[in-house]
């Protein structure tokens, strides 16, 4: 797959004028605004003043260690040789690992918008995505990614439509639409195990931990400056070897902490959006499912925006989701987070989402006229798993995840803070893609020393809407 990385002109604004192919617009009034973009990436991107010049040592301290930090710290890794210079690394997150909303996510992957159209920068997210599945199944402890093919059943005209007309501009195989099923078939659709591909990332990074790593905490972040301090003291940490690495560092906070990035980082522009999951034991006969490969037996399918999805490992088959805003009150700490932490209630997600889920089931047998391997689960389910999301704002493009640099007044010297969240109901094909992209901003300001606060990747990069 083509790259849109260019490292020819400014790498804040990297995607602001790149189609797929890393070229300028055809169209004129496409290009006109191709260069409107990038003079205000440009503009905003103007290195600061107080520039120290490029850095002798970086020491990156990672915040939150789900789909988004694995992606940081796993691109982290591979970067290394960019830079030149030492480079380490320092995780903290509540969980360990796999917490938030990447322990509650359903595990549908796929480039499609819920119009079947291309997502922005779709195709590259999905590919970044297998090649980390690539890179780090041999570090797994269980099957983690299966390439299934998903089903969205249409349930309108407009869907219909939608649907019908999206196969017929796809490339071959691409998508397919049944006129008869009223269904499309999404081909290169996967499903994922989130917390076990998330820990397979945590045990790959640890293969390399001697040269690499400095500490990896396991607790609660509540507050950006006295992180900012921690992250200060841990850069002068021995590595796991004992080696010590030169003094000073330069401090790089990357903030990756999910619905706890609102808190942490308040003038971001989340919206923050809670939902749970049902998850049923997989009858016998759901489907063999190996390490990697393909396996159509047992699609996901999808209809009305619920879904059921056979894990990889093939015994569990979750079905989703529900959707519970924030309240507009949640300015008080103490009640914002007990709404965060708020544990999953089976009771309250098997009233919103039985009835639906009955139904997917039977408009799938229906149309097939037999007993689907999606559907064979167990007529109870056996728990309910529930996380908060960090949704951005909408944009023309679409859903764009937030991703930069801030400036934090009380920072330390020689401290840096950057942030990837608001990746919202599109974790696992953005997640990849976007861990890549901020650690190339990693890499840019350690060479370069050039800082660019409050300054919003991203946002300089859409090209295009879903």
């Amino acid at each position: 797959m083509p790259s849109v990385r260019c490292s020819r002109r400014p790498s804040w604004a990297l995607q602001a004028f790149l189609h797929g192919n890393g070229t300028w617009p055809r169209a004129p009034r496409a290009r006109r605004a191709a260069r409107t973009v990038l003079w205000r990436a440009c503009t905003v991107a103007a290195p600061s003043s107080s520039t120290s010049g490029p850095m002798s040592r970086v020491h990156v301290h990672l915040v939150g260690f789900g789909l988004a930090g694995a992606a940081v710290a796993f691109h982290l890794l591979r970067q290394r040789a960019s830079l030149h210079l030492p480079v380490t690394l320092s995780v903290v997150d509540e969980a360990g690992a796999a917490g938030g909303a990447t322990r509650a996510a359903a595990g549908l992957l796929h480039a499609y918008s819920p119009r079947a159209r291309k997502l922005w920068l779709g195709d590259e997210g999905l590919h970044c995505a297998r090649e980390m599945f690539e890179a780090v199944t041999g570090a797994a402890s269980r099957p983690f990614a299966q390439r299934t093919g998903i089903v969205k059943m249409a349930s309108s005209a407009r869907e219909q439509a939608d649907y019908a007309a999206a196969a017929a501009a796809a490339a071959t195989a691409e998508l397919g639409w049944d006129a008869a099923r009223q269904q499309l078939w999404i081909a290169d659709g996967w499903t994922v195990d989130a917390v076990a591909y998330v820990e397979a990332v945590r045990r790959h990074l640890m293969q390399y931990a001697t040269a690499f790593m400095v500490e990896w905490e396991t607790r609660a972040v509540t507050d950006l400056s006295a992180e900012m301090q921690r992250a200060g003291q841990l850069a002068q940490r021995p590595l796991y070897d004992g080696a010590r690495m030169p003094a000073p560092a330069q401090c790089i906070v990357v903030v990756a902490a999910g619905a706890g990035s609102k808190a942490l980082l308040p003038s971001l522009p989340l919206r923050l959006c809670r939902g749970q999951n049902l998850v049923y034991a997989a009858a016998p006969g759901n489907g063999s499912y190996k390490r990697s490969g393909s396996d159509t037996s047992s699609p996901a399918i999808m209809a009305r925006g619920k879904y059921l999805v056979p894990m990889p490992d093939g015994a569990r088959i979750i079905g989703g989701a529900t959707k519970e805003y924030a309240p507009g009150d949640l300015a008080d700490g103490a009640a914002a987070n007990a709404w965060l932490q708020a544990p999953a209630d089976i009771t309250v997600a098997r009233e919103a989402l039985e009835a639906p889920l009955r139904e997917l089931v039977a408009r799938w047998q229906n149309a097939h006229r037999t007993s689907a391997s999606s559907s064979r689960a167990s007529s109870e389910p056996i728990e309910a798993v529930a996380g908060v999301r960090a949704l951005p704002p909408r944009r023309p493009e679409g859903s764009v995840p937030l991703i930069g640099q801030l400036r934090v007044p009380d920072a330390p010297a020689s401290t840096s803070v950057l942030y990837i969240t608001g990746l919202g109901s599109r974790g696992l094909v953005y997640h990849a893609v976007m861990g890549k992209r901020l650690v190339e901003q990693i890499v840019q300001l350690a060479t370069t020393g050039a800082d660019r606060h409050d300054t919003d990747i991203m946002s300089q990069a859409a090209s295009r809407a879903p």
